[in-house]
């Protein structure tokens, strides 16, 4: 949970320099993306697959979907990926 908040703060810091969210539609570029703006530190790996996320995960996942460039969602998964344990969208 406490990377999806890092990562909430990263998008909106992205939010304030480009006035729209990333158009990613997969947390890896999302992650990617970031990262490599400077807005997120570093990569965290998924602590179920001790890897780093990806949208195949199939515990610990994390999905990533801008509706438009001014609305978000992220969806945390823990070790059962049926139902979020946390959805955090602006």
């Amino acid at each position: 949970k406490q990377f999806g908040h890092t990562l909430q703060l990263g998008l909106e810091s992205y939010l304030l320099e480009h006035a729209q969210y990333p158009q990613q539609q997969n947390i890896e570029t999302l992650i990617k993306t970031l990262h490599d703006q400077h807005y997120i530190k570093k990569k965290q790996t998924n602590p179920f697959t001790n890897s780093p996320y990806t949208a195949n995960d199939s515990e610990g996942k994390m999905h990533y979907t801008s509706t438009s460039s001014t609305s978000y969602s992220i969806e945390i998964y823990g070790k059962n990926s049926s139902t979020p344990l946390l959805v955090l969208s602006n």
